[in-house]
């Protein structure tokens, strides 16, 4: 069983080092936005939002996978490409600006940064703009709703490095349980 384990976690890391978005070193730098509510497109006081965004906005670069990247810059010669305006832009909705605290390509810890905002992505980037209580208010009114209401925020998002924590945790039990019952045949205990 312990020997399953430690396979698991080996491939498991490998996977994670090599697919992750995130960085291999120890770091607070990783902007996220959790999708909180669509806005609807119809709503006439809306029309300007995707130029408001996007001028207005904290501009953050996709991340791509290590993989992902080496691939990009093999067929491209780059790594990132230059963002445009309404690259590809989906309309803007409303969600919640974090930071994560990533080691070696997990999540294991995550703080407000921006809050609520209103975001938009592209395959390029990711633009965020931060809502004040006039800014919310002002979207409550236009659209006659709250469009937060009943939201759970998607914590487990950015604490699964954790998990492997404690795949390691149960890979050190079992090999400690193994030596105890070594000592145990060999008569040491």
């Amino acid at each position: 069983m312990r020997d399953f384990v430690g396979v698991v976690l080996v491939f498991a890391l490998l996977g994670i080092l090599l697919f992750s978005d995130r960085g291999w070193v120890l770091s607070d730098q990783r902007r996220m936005v959790a999708h909180v509510a669509d806005i609807p497109k119809d709503v006439p006081g809306l029309s300007q939002l995707p130029g408001w965004v996007f001028h207005g906005g904290v501009h953050v670069p996709v991340e791509h996978g290590k993989v992902a990247q080496l691939m990009l810059s093999a067929t491209a010669g780059q790594t990132q490409f230059a963002p445009t305006y309404q690259d590809s832009q989906i309309w803007p909705a409303l969600g919640h600006g974090v930071r994560e605290w990533t080691f070696l390509g997990m999540p294991f810890a995550y703080f407000t940064e921006l809050g609520p905002v209103l975001y938009t992505e592209t395959p390029r980037e990711t633009v965020m703009a931060p809502l004040s209580e006039t800014g919310k208010a002002l979207l409550r009114k236009e659209l006659g709703r709250d469009p937060a209401e009943g939201f759970v925020y998607p914590f487990w998002r950015h604490l699964w490095g954790w998990l492997f924590v404690a795949g390691v945790a149960l890979w050190g039990w079992l090999y400690w349980r193994g030596v105890l019952r070594r000592r145990a045949e060999e008569g040491w205990l």
